[in-house]
């Protein structure tokens, strides 16, 4: 395993964490890479996490990194796919916001970052959801998202930003799911009733050629009927920290026992909430 680490000269914990999952993409990581060194926005760092590539992606990355000055950090070992990479990448990373783009995805614009910054220093929200456009369609992604919505659909990773608390207290992307982990982390927040905010800033120029274009996620859709149920029993348990948590519990408790009995119980809750 290489590690390569090299901080930011700029004081401070960086604001984004942007780390990159990689296997032998040398042939678009260094458009990707580019569209970071051009960020006018400056309070970021990238970490990369590559599967032991053998097309000189490693040293791309080493090369142009280095040469701009940007704060990164660079791992090199095999790993077992794409979500063991982006979990690797989340203990590494030190951003206070994390966001996941890949090899073959760029940043919008030079100010794609920058635009953003004022919604990631609000308080009260742990969930940004942005707009991406590929070269083939126009922008997308701001839209009305909510736990129905992830029931149907997902919204792609280059999309969105995660503060770290959320990996600290939902758990990591769940690697048995090879394609859809994502989709499956983004069902978690809505059913843990994570606030969030939906922004018309475009953030991606994202690949048609990713991997949940190729492939499907089998294990995904056989298990997706009943994660909700999971999802509300184990958040009942252990997310007493935030402040929907009393929200989150009711609703395990009600899906449990039924309406009929628990909607006798709803004036005591109301009381309690207030």
């Amino acid at each position: 395993m290489k590690n390569d680490l090299h901080p930011s000269p700029l004081p401070g914990v960086p604001l984004v964490s942007v780390v990159i999952p990689v296997l032998n993409g040398a042939r678009t990581l260094g458009d990707c890479l580019q569209s970071l060194i051009r960020q006018t926005f400056k309070s970021f760092e990238v970490v990369l996490v590559d599967g032991n590539s053998t097309d000189g992606s490693q040293e791309l990355a080493k090369r142009l990194l280095t040469e701009s000055r940007i704060s990164f950090v660079l791992e090199s070992k095999t790993d077992s796919g794409v979500y063991e990479a982006m979990n690797r990448g989340i203990e590494l990373s030190k951003g206070e916001w994390l966001y996941f783009l890949g090899s073959d995805d760029q940043l919008f614009s030079p100010t794609a970052l920058e635009e953003i910054e004022p919604h990631l220093r609000e308080e009260g929200m742990d969930l940004l959801f942005a707009r991406v456009t590929t070269d083939e369609r126009p922008a997308d992604g701001a839209r009305r998202v909510d736990l129905q919505y992830f029931k149907k659909s997902n919204i792609c990773h280059q999309g969105i930003l995660y503060r770290r608390n959320l990996f600290q207290v939902l758990g990591n992307y769940d690697p048995r799911y090879r394609v859809y982990a994502d989709w499956d982390f983004n069902f978690r927040c809505m059913v843990a009733g994570v606030p969030f905010k939906s922004v018309p800033q475009t953030v991606a120029r994202y690949s048609r050629n990713g991997l949940s274009s190729r492939v499907g996620d089998p294990l995904f859709h056989r298990e997706m009927g009943w994660l909700e149920s999971r999802y509300r029993f184990r958040f009942s348990r252990g997310l007493s920290r935030w402040k929907w948590f009393p929200v989150a519990m009711w609703k395990s408790f009600r899906l449990a026992l039924g309406t009929r009995v628990t909607g006798k119980l709803q004036p005591y809750l109301e009381k309690w909430k207030s």
